[in-house]
Formats: structure tokens, sequence, C-alpha cells
């Protein structure tokens, strides 16, 4: 049995490229991960091996991100922007060594980054590519107790476990390595282990998951939770029609380390203190699609990224509005003038208040 056989046996509802939808029950899932966790497939997620004694500088050169520090075992989030300073892609850099990096990317943007990894590589540069989905398969782990659970399968137990932290474990003798990331609720981890240990990886992970109060679970309440938890996704706020500052992605840029590509506008941008729109959380009184423009006082300043109806029933959505307008507390219409009314509740991402 394959593990399309094995997640269908489990009474799951698979997508198009066999990723679990649900398992059956969304509701008892989206609750998991406020008392104990999820477990989910995150395959279509890329996954790359960086090589080579230039590996971090290189990858430094043209990163928003400060890279050349990261100490083993570490990573760090970082964007790629175009000369707009642009996005063009996100990706979670780690260090496994000196000598080995692994990125992981947005949903379906492994095979973008991987081409634009390698039009940046020139005949200097000692580093080499690895596409690293054929050789190893991608689960994740969200909720309050996931850190137990790890804690669990790590070889190093008395290692402390800190933010964007590598542990190493094996589970029914099978390597996995594992590697934290910002949280959506309570900790996030990304877990690999060799495509061909895959099944029996996921079957242990769920069996011990179980004490913690663990369960597999899907696309769909990881959508929920994305949107929720504010996360900018692929597609929605992560594209290039946005720059990092406006999407409260002031954590992910460098502003003290040399040139790479949109450098100059980000610096200048930083330096004047000035953005022409930022993200915020918005209170829908009805569920908008993303897309859908926002007014106020007549006058459009904005529009919804991401919206989502959760599985509890309640709408999320955040979207990116002029910075004249944004202020906690600020009514909006949504879809026209005098369409349905919203409230822009907070900020999002780490993002100074722009005067």
């Amino acid at each position: 049995m394959d593990l399309t056989g094995l997640y269908i046996s489990k009474g799951a509802l698979l997508a198009p490229d066999g990723i679990p939808l649900h398992f059956g029950d969304t509701l008892g899932e989206y609750h998991a991960v406020s008392t104990g966790g999820i477990l989910l497939d995150r395959r279509h997620e890329g996954r790359i091996l960086v090589t080579g004694a230039d590996a971090l500088v290189w990858l430094d050169k043209i990163a928003t991100n400060k890279l050349v520090d990261i100490p083993p075992m570490t990573g760090k989030p970082t964007l790629f922007t175009n000369a707009n300073a642009r996005i063009l892609d996100r990706a979670l850099v780690y260090a496994l060594d000196k000598d080995r990096v692994v990125l992981f990317t947005e949903p379906n943007r492994g095979e973008a980054l991987m081409k634009y990894l390698q039009s940046n590589i020139f005949y200097q540069d000692k580093v080499a590519l690895t596409d690293w989905r054929p050789a190893y398969h991608q689960f994740a782990l969200h909720g309050v107790r996931v850190d137990e659970l790890i804690t669990q399968m790590n070889s190093r137990s008395h290692q402390t476990i800190g933010e964007y932290q590598v542990v190493e474990g094996r589970i029914a003798d099978a390597q996995i390595i594992a590697f934290r990331q910002k949280p959506l609720v309570g900790a996030s981890w990304i877990i690999i282990t060799p495509t061909e240990s895959a099944i029996m990886v996921w079957k242990a992970i769920t069996d011990m998951a179980k004490s913690f109060g663990i369960i597999p679970s899907g696309g769909i309440v990881y959508n929920a939770l994305r949107i929720a938890s504010g996360r900018v996704g692929v597609g929605r706020e992560l594209t290039t029609e946005y720059i990092p500052l406006e999407l409260g992605l002031w954590d992910e840029v460098s502003f003290s380390k040399g040139c790479y590509t949109g450098q100059e506008i980000l610096a200048r941008m930083e330096s004047r203190n000035k953005l022409a729109r930022v993200l915020m959380r918005l209170n829908l009184s009805q569920f908008a699609e993303g897309g859908t423009p926002l007014f106020h006082q007549g006058k459009q300043i904005g529009e919804i990224t991401s919206s989502v109806v959760a599985p509890d029933g309640a709408v999320h959505a955040m979207g990116v509005v002029k910075t004249a307008i944004a202020d906690v507390g600020v009514v909006v219409n949504i879809g026209s003038a005098d369409g349905a009314l919203g409230t822009l509740t907070d900020y999002l991402g780490v993002q100074p208040r722009i005067n």
C-alpha cells in the first residue's frame, strides 16, 4: 500500500495531487491544533539542498535576509525579490553544517525557485543544487503539543529546542530530520524522511502522537489556520504585486548587509519610513473572497488578499490597505462603496507602525 491508499483507508478525502484535504472531521482537526496538534502531508513544498564551501555566502548575495551567520542546525526565513523589490519567492533556509544548506519553499514553488537559484550560479561560485523532492518526503506538525512529540523523537533529547532549530532522530528505524518554523498555533515543524520510509514514518508518528492528542489532518484545516494566524501565502500575498515591507516581513529583510537584487529600494523605503500600504487583519460581517476591493468613505483603499470560513464557522481575512487609512478600528466597506461593513483589527507580521 502506498501513501495514497493508506490515507484513503484512514478516511481521507484527497486533492488531485494526492495530498489529504481532510480525514473526515475538519472541525475536530481544527480544534486539535489548540489541544494537541495535527500531522500534515506537505510533499508539494519544495526542498532544495545547496552544497559547497560557498553555500551560505552565495545565498546571502541573492536573498533579502542575512544568511552568512546561520549556525549549524539552525535556520532563518528569507525572500528573493526582483529589481523592483517585488516578491519572487519566500524560503526557509537551514544550515545542516558549513557545507550543506536546505531550503524549503512555499507550496508548488520548488521548481521555480530551483530555476531561479540556478540562474544565479556563476563560474566562481562553489555551490551545487540538488532537488530533494524525489529523495525525501515531507510532513509537517502544528499545534500546542508538537514540541513534546519532537522531543520524544529527538536522538539528542537533552538538546534545547529553539526558534528555527533543526533536530535529527529516528522513528520506526528510519531517519528523520525536523526543522522548526514560525508557528501557526503553538509550534510548527517540517519533517523530512527518505521517500522509501514515508509510509512507516507516517504510521509511527500517528501512533506516537495519540498520547499527545495529535491527529492527521489536511489542507483545508491548514489553509484556515494560515489565514487565521495571519501568515502570508503564495499566490495571495507572496506575489510580485507586493514588496516584503508591505506584508510585515521586516524580520526577513536585512538592512545592514551587502547588496542583493532589490536591496536599494528596500533600504530607501526603510530609511524614509514611508510605505504606501500595509497588511492588516480584518473582521468581516460576511465572507468575501480574496481580491475583493475595500472602500473607505467612498474611495477604494485596498483589497482582501486571503479569506476563509474556518471549520468552526468563523470568518477570517487579511488584506492590504493604504497606510494613510490603516489603523485599528477603522470601518471599511466590502466590495463597493456602500457594501457590507468590515473592521481593520490589527497589523500583521513584524511591522513597525508607519505614519
